[in-house]
């Protein structure tokens, strides 16, 4: 017997498919000036050892004559122009003398991970729904670690296509 209170069953993690993975560059600098390093700070540090954060937004669905992903792909690597440090890559240096490690952001415009993602038979109420690893589908960086950004991105972005809506998650 049910119950009026009783919770939907929410669709599982498989309706997402990934459609392509790819990694957008800032828009090109000719003399390579933004390449800096940003040095970690002992506050910065504390937070290597943490999984990236999760964030997402929803859209209503967009025009279907308009690309979207195209556009998106476009405007993140515009912004990465500004927000450079984001498609840079952490190194690690191990110091012998002390034996201790220090780490920085190269600036070096390795760019950021994008992914695509097909979900066309869940709805924005169906993601609304679901909960613990039901949502992990929707985040590409799931168990990353931010000390992992010596070989991943430090910055990965999912483009989730729904029924009814579209989905961007970190």
């Amino acid at each position: 017997m049910g119950s009026a209170n009783q919770a939907h069953t929410v669709r599982p993690r498989d309706d997402v498919v990934v459609v392509s993975e790819t990694i957008v560059r800032p828009e090109s600098n000719e003399d390579g000036s933004d390449r800096v390093k940003i040095h970690l700070t002992p506050w910065d540090l504390i937070f290597l050892r943490t999984e990236y954060a999760q964030r997402a937004l929803i859209f209503p669905k967009p025009d279907p004559k308009v690309n979207v992903i195209s556009q998106l792909k476009s405007s993140l690597s515009a912004a990465l122009k500004i927000v450079y440090p984001f498609a840079g890559r952490l190194v690690k240096i191990r110091n012998e003398d002390d034996e201790t490690a220090s780490f920085y952001i190269d600036c070096d415009g390795s760019g950021v991970k994008f992914v695509h993602a097909d979900a066309k038979t869940v709805s924005v109420s169906d993601v609304l729904e679901r909960s613990g690893d039901n949502w992990n589908a929707f985040f590409p960086a799931n168990g990353v670690e931010s000390l992992e950004g010596v070989t991943e991105s430090l910055l990965a972005l999912q483009v989730t296509e729904l029924k009814d809506g579209i989905l961007i998650g970190n």
